[in-house]
């Protein structure tokens, strides 16, 4: 694989990364919390991040990656229902304990903006017109995403 193409699947491996752990963490909160609501926006979001995954494996195979299992942080990682706190998510399980509604929809607001950060740093280097299209049409749906958890923390309070 050329340089540009490494470069190219790194960038793409860090949005799937990104987008597996929003789908872990969406439906962890989604069972954990009560919020007949919220759970069901939960849910939505964590589905909603397995198309993204979908979406951009699709992309990994164009650069001739058979899958995403092949890097050591890929999905196998990701079974865990959380990522390393630098990556964005953590487990809304933990955060739940002895805590409230509250503290779990601040964590999953928290994840969705380091989140969005990941997709900004991948949007400001050179992508095929392509890539960018599916990463930006996703990014922007993550922005709506993050509006409407911060809508349900404030519901919350």
């Amino acid at each position: 694989m050329a340089a540009a193409t490494t470069d190219l699947r790194d960038r793409v491996v860090k949005v799937i990364n990104s987008c597996l752990g929003g789908a872990h963490g969406f439906e962890a909160a989604a069972n954990a919390i009560n919020d007949t609501a919220c759970k069901k926006e939960l849910a939505l979001l964590g589905r909603k991040r397995r198309v993204f995954t979908t979406q951009l494996q699709t992309l990994l195979e164009a650069l001739g990656d058979s899958a995403i299992e092949s890097n050591t942080t890929g999905a196998g990682f990701f079974a865990q229902c959380w990522t390393t706190s630098d990556q964005g998510w953590v487990n809304p399980g933990q955060v739940y304990i002895g805590d409230t509604r509250d503290a779990l929809l601040a964590e999953c607001e928290r994840g969705e903006v380091a989140a969005i950060e990941a997709y900004r740093q991948v949007l400001d280097e050179p992508l095929p017109e392509v890539t960018r299209q599916i990463i930006a049409s996703q990014f922007r749906d993550m922005l709506r995403s993050h509006e409407r958890i911060k809508a349900l923390c404030g519901v919350a309070r």
